[in-house]
């Protein structure tokens, strides 16, 4: 029998409706009751019948590294969280700076992050790399990578995954425009293995030797197919990658104004007159790239 009990004891409520369960919620410490039926609390916790105010960043976390891309930017604290602003994914945008989030609270442990075309990533201290955003890739493969979600809006960050299982070795993370891009630090290809390689998903152009994409990371191979590996700084530009290997520039993706050939592998960048361009760290935009030679600074594209 439906009904609505005449009384309930302080801290219990009858919030169904259901006479023959009683005051089946205890408001004491129901995140979904707190204090009262239908009183939720958006930081998931409720004690003594009060909602727990939401977790948020220490008064002394400080930034330590910046990152932007078409309308949306994120700092790192050196507390391991992502602070972002702007239009940051389809379904979330902040006028103010905001840290991001998971099921758990704050999203922790973040060392990096990459802004892409409608979606986020972000890597962790323990080599993951998780992202969130719009994983229908525009019927192309997922710049968000293979999550494992089914669904087409990831809320909640998901780790990327090789071979069906998380990634948990990268160490430098990039994204662009409908592609990503890692750093692991240890690839076997052919029996093989390789530290420090480059791995890229999503749209085509990943320098894989094909101009297919693909939603889980494939390697990155030089001229020849042996893999890009050794690689010490790397970053996404609109359409194409750069990365440092043994001080030397590599390039490859869609935009051959960036490395001056179909793009299907990486190339070595040479400066004018032939000589290869050697450099600590390279920066990649739409349709131009700059690398750091000590205090000499190389750019070009159009």
């Amino acid at each position: 029998e439906d009904g609505v009990l005449s009384a309930c004891g302080a801290g219990s409520a009858d919030c169904d409706g259901v006479v023959a369960n009683g005051c089946e919620v205890d408001t004491m410490g129901d995140a979904a009751n707190c204090g009262g039926c239908g009183v939720a609390c958006s930081s998931g916790s409720c004690v003594d019948g009060l909602c727990a105010p939401e977790p948020g960043l220490a008064e002394d976390e400080r930034m330590v590294a910046l990152r932007a891309n078409g309308s949306a930017a994120c700092g790192v604290t050196d507390g391991g969280h992502a602070i972002c602003w702007g239009e940051v994914l389809p379904f979330e945008s902040h006028a103010r700076p905001a840290p991001l989030r998971d099921r758990g609270g704050l999203l922790s442990g973040v060392v990096d992050v990459g802004i892409g075309r409608e979606c986020l990533c972000a890597l962790k201290d323990d080599g993951t790399v998780v992202c969130m955003g719009n994983t229908d890739g525009f019927g192309e493969p997922s710049q968000c990578g293979a999550t494992g979600s089914d669904e087409v809006f990831v809320v909640d960050p998901l780790p990327v995954l090789a071979g069906g299982s998380p990634i948990t070795d990268a160490s430098r993370l990039t994204l662009g425009n409908g592609y990503g891009c890692l750093v692991r630090g240890g690839v076997d290809v052919g029996g093989t293995s390789y530290t420090d390689a480059v791995m890229c998903w999503g749209s085509g152009g990943l320098g894989d030797g094909t101009y297919e994409g693909s939603n889980e990371p494939v390697v990155v191979q030089r001229a020849g197919g042996a893999p890009l590996d050794r690689v010490t700084d790397l970053d996404g530009g609109a359409q194409a990658a750069c990365a440092v290997r043994d001080r030397e520039v590599w390039c490859w993706g869609r935009d051959s104004t960036i490395h001056g050939t179909d793009g299907r592998r990486a190339t070595r960048v040479r400066r004018s007159g032939g000589a290869l361009l050697r450099a600590d760290a390279v920066e990649v935009g739409e349709e131009i790239a700059c690398a750091l030679d000590g205090s000499a600074l190389w750019c070009w594209g159009v």
